[in-house]
């Protein structure tokens, strides 16, 4: 793929599986919420629903939600000091 519709089209991808994972977790979470006190539900089952279906919805949050550590780029010095460390380490090993 040329690099001018690859950018578009990984942030499509990104949005469209995060909306989708978003929608499904709140739908769970709802029907959990709901119709948990039904009778011939089992409580700890709902209980199970819930919490899984709570950290899915924080993580689509979160997945979703730019990241800004993508964006930052250390500076050249940090990384040729980073790289002397390292050799260095493993020379001495």
């Amino acid at each position: 793929m040329n690099q001018p519709l690859k950018r578009p089209a990984m942030a499509f991808l990104r949005w469209s599986v995060g909306l989708v994972v978003l929608w499904q977790s709140y739908q769970t979470f709802h029907m959990a919420y709901t119709k948990g006190h039904a009778p011939g539900h089992a409580g700890a089952l709902t209980g199970v629903r819930l919490v899984l279906s709570g950290s899915e919805i924080v993580a689509a949050i979160l997945f979703l939600a730019p990241s800004s550590e993508a964006n930052y780029r250390f500076p050249p010095r940090a990384i040729s000091t980073a790289r002397r460390t390292a050799c260095a380490l493993f020379t001495l090993s």
